[in-house]
């Protein structure tokens, strides 16, 4: 029940505030990643050139670690985490940019990394050697047989605002909400697990 001196507001005037919608999707298997990176990189292809490192952007933060623990969930069929946000001012229209990715950087960074063979993935596997001069265990990409499974693909979304203005504003709506886990809330649910398997 709505208080007398309380006016009930249209969900309309919510909306103003909306977050912006991608209006492009699609799915990108790992397997093709670097193919259409270097597409969008290449300002020959009628578009701004993507830029994977514009000034807003913080630097490479997840550790090594960090970066397998992705790669190994997203290969295991994890499911969130998946979208990596750009956005060009003109995207299906004049393409005139910039280009530059909003979210999604650190993700990307490490698929990067594993595809390239610079990062090792599920050192407890069994028969994973550990390399003579790294000191790391596990599995390289080129370790590994095959294509990768469709469940390794990214969700690329991009959208068209057309100012700095409206880029930052985006990216700051996207990072400013939340709390990441500190390392005692993560211990906690560790040791949690570990009296369930005991």
């Amino acid at each position: 029940m709505v208080k007398a001196d309380i006016m009930p507001i249209s969900f309309a005037e919510f909306e103003k505030r909306f977050v912006p919608t991608p209006n492009y999707r699609i799915n990108v298997p790992w397997d093709y990643l670097e193919e259409n990176l270097a597409r969008w990189t290449d300002s020959r292809e009628g578009c701004a050139p993507l830029n994977l490192e514009p000034d807003f952007q913080r630097c490479h933060v997840w550790t090594t670690e960090q970066q397998i623990k992705y790669v190994e969930y997203i290969l295991s069929g994890g499911m969130s985490g998946r979208e990596i946000y750009f956005n060009c001012a003109g995207w299906m229209k004049d393409w005139v940019g910039p280009f530059v990715i909003v979210d999604g950087k650190q993700r990307l960074y490490a698929v990067r990394q594993f595809l390239a063979n610079r990062l090792p993935i599920f050192g407890d596997y069994p028969g994973a050697t550990k390399k003579a001069v790294l000191k790391i265990k596990g599995f390289y990409r080129s370790e590994i047989e095959g294509r990768l499974s469709l469940n390794a693909q990214f969700i690329f979304a991009v959208n068209d605002l057309k100012t700095r203005a409206e880029v930052l504003k985006w990216y700051l709506e996207m990072n400013t909400g939340g709390t990441p886990h500190t390392p005692e809330e993560i211990a906690k649910a560790t040791n949690l697990l570990a009296k369930c398997t005991e």
